[in-house]
């Protein structure tokens, strides 16, 4: 049994929300997270719209977010918020950075953001992907940053269960792991991974190396694990066109995937996993830029049409909610 309680692994799904959005589309999201069988709805509160530049909290956001969240668990969904992440420019967190409070401000966003959506959340995932060559935190101000993240969440709702998660699709991550182990010990609850095959490189498909990997985290870490995302980008697109479509590899890799995972979780504790991500969204997302990179991440085009994979995906998901 892990650690929320479930013999399997809680399906879930990425989504990305912000206050730009009508709250019809935030509905329609959330019903196609429930078509599709998912657990869990993981997504971000976006920083730049909790948090000032000039430190102030942002009340009518925090409304906003607490209004959606509210209708995700009447629902029956259970909220996973990402914090201290979304679309902040580099010149908003460098900002925040040479400030001499800092940490202070961390501390504060988390703090409000846990304490005024609390009890509807109470999973915290404490940045994303901080070891990630792109991630807009600096490695400078990582600790403290998730050390701030951790004293607010706890500081403001003392029963959440709290994430840290590292792309393994990246190199020294490994690296990583040992610079934030006494946070880890101290504060994190679930190590998530994250991992995109055939999409970066290095893991690829070598089942059996991941496959051992979970198994010596599990050992060496001693916590409970979660897959935060796994994901197959559908399309290729430079210069915002699309040069190769991927939709039928994409359920290929949903199909090999699923058996490998059921024999995964049997070995090792996996809270749960999470699909990057519910739909294509328009403007397309696209890593690592807007328009050029790998795209089409969603099981849902953006126009909400079905991929080939979905099916898979939705009846592996039936499969782990009942």
């Amino acid at each position: 049994m892990n650690s929320l309680g479930n013999t399997k692994p809680l399906p879930g799904i990425s989504i990305h929300i912000n206050m730009s959005m009508k709250f019809e589309l935030v509905r329609q999201l959330i019903d196609e997270v429930l078509n599709l069988h998912a657990k869990i709805v993981r997504f971000d509160i976006w920083w730049g719209e909790v948090l000032g530049e000039d430190g102030s909290i942002r009340k009518r956001s925090l409304t906003w977010y607490r209004s959606v969240v509210v209708h995700m668990v009447e629902k029956g969904l259970i909220p996973l918020a990402i914090l201290g992440s979304g679309i902040t420019t580099k010149r908003y967190v460098d900002k925040l950075i040479q400030s001499s409070k800092f940490s202070e401000l961390v501390y504060e966003y988390s703090y409000i953001v846990a304490k005024t959506l609390s009890p509807y959340v109470y999973i915290f995932q404490l940045g994303n992907e901080l070891n990630h060559p792109l991630s807009s935190i600096p490695r400078k101000v990582r600790y403290n940053f998730i050390e701030s993240l951790c004293r607010g969440v706890n500081e403001g709702f003392s029963k959440s269960i709290k994430i840290l998660n590292i792309n393994i699709d990246v190199p020294r991550w490994r690296n990583y792991i040992k610079n934030v182990e006494k946070l880890l010990k101290e504060c994190i609850d679930i190590v998530g991974i994250d991992h995109y095959p055939n999409t970066w490189r290095f893991v690829g498909y070598n089942y059996q190396k991941i496959f051992h990997l979970f198994v010596d985290l599990y050992k060496s870490l001693d916590k409970h694990l979660a897959i935060t995302e796994i994901g197959f980008a559908s399309e290729l697109r430079i210069f915002g066109k699309t040069v190769l479509n991927r939709e039928k590899r994409q359920k290929e890799f949903i199909e090999n995937i699923l058996h490998f995972l059921s024999v995964l979780a049997n070995n090792v504790p996996i809270n749960f996993i999470v699909w990057y991500m519910l739909w294509d969204e328009d403007p397309v997302v696209c890593e690592p830029f807007h328009g050029f990179g790998w795209c089409g991440w969603g099981i849902l085009r953006r126009d909400f049409s079905k991929k080939p994979g979905w099916k898979a995906l939705k009846t592996w998901y039936r499969y782990l909610s009942k």
